[in-house]
């Protein structure tokens, strides 16, 4: 799981940091993320493969050092493919001296574009479309062989006759990752307040906003099961809901009275307007109380003040920012 998240952090980092044309990573980066990585030497565009294709080994070897030193010798392989292509056998004989040298172990690969030989017609078509090309077109990108399906057992044990073990590291490869994503768990980040912001606590007032996910949960629980016990916030649950429960509240107070003109802590001071109902003010407060809870209840506080926070800061910098999308981005709580 490390890995994975170090793998995601470096995806990130390519695309923000490191993108030139394509996004990449330096070597800095690699070693900063490399725990819990099994790292593979990489196809002709390979560190290694590159130097091994221009005739030079020593080059290819301190390389190849370089990165048993990043990714360690037991989580470090030596790559080898054949798709039929002259430069890639060129390479075998320097990769396969690199394996020995180093003691690391061999891993056939075949690079898979589709599933099956006779799908590369139809891939073919795909690229030209992708790149706005025609079929005809001979400087058109294209791949020089229809060799990049996903090859069985046999085919590969075809390919490397010699090297069956490099056949069997694909499964000790793949038996070496242990990933077990955790799901049902909120992994949203916790909103800081990294700014000075002028909130009012008004814990009072959120006390009756939790009263409400109270009432609500009851109801839900009661309408599943009618013997089901009452659901009961515990003193110390409200005060981890207050933290930034009461910064969303406050926030949500005052864009009720910029956009309905209601003050919620007065709203009998509120003069209805042509067609609104007598008791408006008091609807509009009950229904922000009410998505309040459910927002508190179900652990999206830090979400809404997360994605307040950027919208706030892109406004006030002149970015245009669009009505977002869905009962989360149209209820009243997101409107104020």
């Amino acid at each position: 799981f490390e890995g994975y998240q170090n793998l995601a952090r470096m995806v990130s980092k390519a695309h923000t940091e490191g993108m030139y044309y394509r996004p990449r990573v330096d070597m800095d980066t690699l070693a900063q993320y490399s725990k819990g990585i099994i790292g593979l030497s990489g196809c002709i565009n390979g560190v290694a493969s590159q130097y091994l294709l221009y005739g030079e080994y020593e080059k290819a070897r301190e390389a190849t050092a370089t990165f048993i030193d990043i990714f360690g010798k037991d989580s470090y392989y030596i790559e080898i493919q054949d798709h039929g292509l002259s430069f890639q056998r060129r390479i075998i004989p320097g990769l396969l001296k690199l394996s020995k040298e180093f003691d690391l172990p061999l891993v056939a690969t075949n690079d898979s574009h589709y599933v099956l030989k006779s799908d590369w017609e139809a891939h073919d078509s795909l690229l030209c479309i992708q790149t706005g090309r025609v079929l005809t077109d001979t400087k058109r990108m294209k791949y020089p062989c229809n060799e990049f399906y996903v090859k069985s057992r046999e085919e590969m044990l075809a390919l490397f006759p010699d090297h069956p073990d490099a056949i069997d590291n694909t499964l000790r490869l793949a038996e070496q990752c242990d990933l077990k994503i955790p799901f049902k768990v909120n992994h949203y980040p916790v909103f800081e307040q990294t700014r000075a912001l002028e909130i009012h606590t008004d814990e009072k007032g959120f006390n009756r906003v939790l009263d409400v996910y109270e009432s609500v949960k009851r109801k839900l629980d009661q309408s599943k099961n009618p013997d089901a016990p009452l659901f009961t916030l515990s003193d110390n649950d409200r005060a981890k809901h207050m933290k930034n429960g009461t910064i969303l509240f406050d926030l949500c107070k005052k864009g009720l009275k910029e956009r309905y003109g209601v003050d919620y802590d007065d709203p009998e001071n509120y003069t209805p307007k042509p067609g609104q109902d007598e008791d408006f003010a008091h609807k509009v407060c009950e229904k922000m109380e009410y998505e309040l809870a459910i927002i508190t209840g179900t652990g999206f506080v830090d979400y809404f003040l997360i994605v307040w926070d950027y919208i706030d800061w892109a406004r006030k910098h002149g970015i245009s920012v669009g009505p977002g999308r869905g009962s989360g981005a149209g209820c009243l709580v997101a409107y104020v």
